[in-house]
């Protein structure tokens, strides 16, 4: 599903029935090979029909962060069931229109033959930081953890950013590196008549916008791929991670939400570089919390305590990017700018429905221009 404030349209990455937060990577894209730690993860009802799908990031061979939309289950509690996929073209052979799980992965139902503990996961173990359909914004509380029932062994992970990181960023940003990088499996492109998912996975680079506006407070981090080879976030992309330096493996946030349905503008990731936020993580990790590094320290479990403060709050975050023109198989050309909301006024979360036209199914190439999304209702595009 994909959430709005107002006018703003949240892209936490997840595909739900009934609301969308964000969706896929948009705009100027790339096929993401270099973090197979990103997974592509399905969530299902207690009947074990599907609800929604987003995106996370495993933190040890068994901890897997998300966002807290995803995991919540608009009932005060969790999601009873979930399964990930971490192939990169998790989903892409899917077909929308007979809904026929992908041959190669078994997505959105099962884990192919050969692939569970090694490509593919299950879980009923999950917990939400404590999102509540925007309660509290801009301090949403926007974390999910998800912990695996078979462990899923690789070379590397993700890492938690230090508290404080992105703190320095607020003063003589002309100085310092302002580029992001998201990664996700949500929606390419959207339109009123149109939508493009892959269901692969795919990243973008984004820059910096505010820290500390209304509508991030500390809490947030508001960012933008308005520019050459830039892109952003859409529905299916919530909890999918935001990386400082682009070029690490270091998690600084999860993408939450957008602005706007059609993910152009601004995208908005919940902040993770919090000691409040890494220590809940740590918390609800277990044993995993030994494996978990923090910006190249292990964790030690929780409660460890970790350089720099956490002197920053953080606010909401969204999906940001701009839509493409959308051809048969992928979605090309640079999309437009969206417009930025004022900075001064704080708008009300509301819950937008999916576009009903998803569904379209085709294989990207290595490089597109698409829009981006968080958490948006399944509907046919699963």
């Amino acid at each position: 599903m994909r959430r709005t404030l107002a006018s703003v349209v949240i892209a936490v990455s997840v595909l739900t029935l009934t609301v969308a937060p964000a969706a896929a990577i948009t705009k100027y894209w790339v096929a993401d090979f270099a973090h197979p730690f990103v997974g592509l993860i399905v969530f299902y009802d207690e009947d074990g029909e599907f609800s929604h799908r987003c995106s996370g990031s495993l933190l040890s061979p068994t901890v897997f962060l998300t966002a807290g939309h995803c995991t919540d289950n608009e009932e005060g509690g969790v999601m009873p069931f979930a399964r990930i996929w971490f192939q990169q073209a998790a989903g892409a052979g899917f077909d929308p229109v007979s809904e026929a799980p992908d041959p190669a992965t078994g997505y959105p139902d099962l884990c192919a033959a050969g692939t569970l503990s090694t490509t593919c996961a299950t879980s009923d173990t999950m917990y939400n930081f404590g999102f509540d359909n925007f309660a509290g914004f801009p301090e949403i509380h926007d974390v999910g953890v998800v912990i695996l029932d078979q462990a899923i062994e690789l070379a590397d992970y993700a890492k938690l950013a230090s508290p404080g990181t992105l703190n320095s960023l607020q003063f003589a940003r002309g100085l310092q590196d302002t580029t992001f990088l998201m990664s996700g499996y949500g929606v390419s492109y959207r339109s009123p008549v149109s939508t493009v998912s892959f269901r692969s996975r795919l990243m973008a680079e984004g820059q910096l916008v505010n820290l500390n506006s209304i509508n991030n407070a500390g809490f947030n981090l508001q960012t933008e791929g308005n520019g050459l080879n830039q892109g952003g976030t859409c529905g299916g992309d919530s909890g999918g991670p935001v990386f400082y330096p682009s070029d690490s493996n270091t998690i600084v946030g999860v993408t939450s939400f957008g602005l706007n349905l059609y993910c152009r503008g601004v995208d908005f990731a919940y902040r993770t570089d919090r000691q409040v936020v890494i220590d809940w993580i740590l918390g609800k990790a277990g044993s995993g919390a030994d494996d978990i590094v923090i910006d190249g320290a292990l964790s030690a479990g929780a409660g460890s305590s970790t350089s720099a403060t956490d002197e920053t709050q953080q606010g909401t975050a969204t999906d940001e990017t701009q839509p493409g023109t959308a051809t048969g198989d992928a979605t090309t050309g640079p999309g437009q700018s969206g417009s930025t909301p004022s900075e001064g006024v704080a708008a009300t979360p509301v819950a937008v429905p999916d576009d009903p036209s998803a569904g379209h199914a085709a294989t990207p190439p290595e490089t597109g221009s698409t829009i981006s999304g968080s958490q948006d209702p399944a509907g046919p595009d699963r």
